[in-house]
């Protein structure tokens, strides 16, 4: 298994996790809804802080991009990208289409079950 690490940068994580990186193979049930993002990036992320698990599907922040399989309403850029813009309401569509990130849900523990963050 990868070793933990840091995907986003403290300023704009909501999340606080540690990440860890998956192939789509290892997608959860919970989450199979996401497998067309997923297979199209050839992984995912699951993290975790003190209280809470969370799941990350890799993609821009683009409707066309977010995951229909879940509550999946935080998007974090991968760490820099929040240099090009000072909030989500800033950023261009030109931007939109060129940094990558993560549509970010929290799982919860009982009944393996995804919710809102």
């Amino acid at each position: 298994m990868q070793a933990m690490f840091d995907m986003f940068d403290e300023s704009v994580d909501e999340t606080g996790a540690k990440w860890r990186r998956f192939p789509p193979e290892r997608l959860p049930k919970c989450a199979e809804g996401c497998r067309r993002e997923v297979e199209k990036y050839g992984h995912f992320i699951v993290g975790r802080n003190t209280d809470k698990w969370y799941i990350g599907i890799p993609g821009r922040f683009l409707q066309s991009e977010k995951p229909a399989g879940g509550p999946f309403y935080l998007w974090q850029p991968v760490r820099g990208g929040e240099l090009f813009f000072d909030s989500l309401e800033d950023i261009s569509e030109e931007m939109q289409q060129r940094i990558f990130g993560y549509w970010i849900c929290a799982v919860c523990p009982k009944g393996r079950r995804l919710k809102k963050c």
